[in-house]
């Protein structure tokens, strides 16, 4: 069986190990029988290692205060956008509902011959109507008795 000479984490030689970075390529370069460009796998040193921890923990600290301020400004949004929904909710409904609430003065008129209570709003117009209810009927008659009376 045949002994390898390199094992992963090996240094080609242990001579370029001190050498600069451009002066290590070129002479992998002259001794390669083929160069290419890939994606590949590399065991860390606990030197590595150590310095990944502190640029996670920068990292994480910018995040973190990234976060908080994202928060912040939905916060505002969110404030700034309250009115706005109510309004559009409003809105919805109304044309949803062909409705909407009003508030003011109604004034209630009844119709003795028919049986029926007309309610119109501020501006004239019939906005509900239904039977006159017992204690309704005749009230004006039962005023001009109690007035003759």
């Amino acid at each position: 069986m045949n002994k390898r000479e390199f094992e992963i984490g090996d240094v080609y030689d242990k001579e370029l190990v001190e050498k600069d970075q451009i002066i290590v390529r070129n002479t992998l370069e002259s001794i390669a029988s083929v160069v290419t460009k890939e994606s590949y796998i590399k065991k860390l040193s606990d030197n590595e290692i150590t310095e990944k921890r502190k640029s996670l923990s920068d990292v994480s600290i910018d995040i973190n205060d990234i976060e908080e301020e994202k928060k912040e400004i939905m916060d505002e949004f969110k404030l700034r956008l309250k009115e706005p929904m109510a309004e559009k909710k409003q809105l919805l409904n109304a044309i949803k509902h062909k409705a909407e609430e009003r508030t003011g003065n109604l004034f209630h008129i009844d119709d003795q011959e028919n049986g029926f209570m007309y309610i119109f709003d501020e501006e004239g117009i019939c906005i509900d109507s239904r039977p006159l209810r017992p204690t309704e009927r005749q009230t004006k008659i039962k005023l001009l008795n109690e007035k003759q009376g």
